[in-house]
């Protein structure tokens, strides 16, 4: 082979071993703050009709013996690992989500870190695209542990929105902004 010919060889090598190094690295940075986290947590569960979630990253936000506790219904609360968690989504998805899609939205979020672990709480709205019902509002509580120079969800525990529970009192003025009152 011509000298000339291994320089332009090296060089599209080093390029191209560059450019994955760039995306290890930016989805990386994704977890490197709490706040971090938890951004890119809303985007991943925010997708438009037709899109499919990539689950594996989903899956990658938690530890794995993580515990999520979601309000299933006015009266229910229900209680899965990350896999169960996946497999809502996926429930949810197939039954109707794929056509619609979903809008998940930070509107006001709290973070207390101390150390390699902190606490995250999330007023959010959720809507469903050209559906005709109003957005639902919620709260997440996020506990958050640093591992391998990375933060991961040890656990959420979910709240809906409704008479009778409120936001935290100290998000309740900045959500009341929010909804123009």
């Amino acid at each position: 082979m011509k000298p000339r010919n291994c320089t332009l060889l090296t060089i599209v090598w080093v390029l191209a071993l560059s450019q994955i190094s760039i995306t290890v690295n930016s989805q990386e940075s994704n977890y490197q703050t709490p706040q971090d986290l938890i951004e890119y947590t809303y985007r991943l569960m925010t997708f438009d009709a037709g899109d499919k979630p990539d689950w594996s990253i989903i899956k990658d936000l938690f530890i794995e013996d993580a515990v999520i506790v979601l309000r299933t219904s006015r009266t229910d609360m229900s209680i899965m690992n990350r896999d169960g968690f996946i497999e809502l989504w996926l429930r949810d998805y197939d039954a109707g989500l794929k056509e619609t899609g979903i809008t998940e939205e930070k509107i006001v979020d709290r973070y207390e870190v101390m150390g390699d672990m902190a606490i995250s709480y999330v007023i959010y709205s959720v809507t469903i695209p050209d559906k005709d019902y109003p957005p639902q509002y919620g709260i997440d509580c996020f506990h958050l542990l640093k591992q391998n120079d990375r933060w991961y969800i040890t656990s959420i525990v979910n709240e809906v929105l409704r008479p009778g529970v409120d936001p935290p009192q100290s998000m309740m003025e900045e959500f009341s902004k929010y909804l123009g009152r």
